[in-house]
């Protein structure tokens, strides 16, 4: 059995060194997308993305349920609700 603590070292001071490729990962998550599939976005496109996962973040209050500030205003609950059971209501 080898050492892996050495590849792993050199892997997370690879990582650390490229804040670009860390902010496509947060933001590969952040929006459900395959890290991936963000290889060909501009850098610029990437910072956007990241600006505007930080605005959400800062105007959403987890403590306050009248907060909808992370809800899309045109989405129609009663209507996904139909759509997804299929079922009138």
């Amino acid at each position: 059995m080898h050492d892996t603590a050495p590849a792993l070292d050199d892997l997370l001071r690879s990582v650390r060194s490229d804040p670009l490729e860390r902010l496509r990962w947060i933001v590969s998550r952040a929006f459900s997308v395959p890290v991936w599939s963000l290889r060909d976005l501009p850098d610029d496109e990437i910072l956007l993305s990241g600006v505007h996962l930080i605005l959400d973040l800062q105007s959403h209050d987890p403590g306050d349920p009248s907060d909808e500030s992370g809800m899309n205003p045109a989405f129609d609950q009663r209507l996904f609700t139909q759509r997804k059971t299929g079922k009138s209501l």
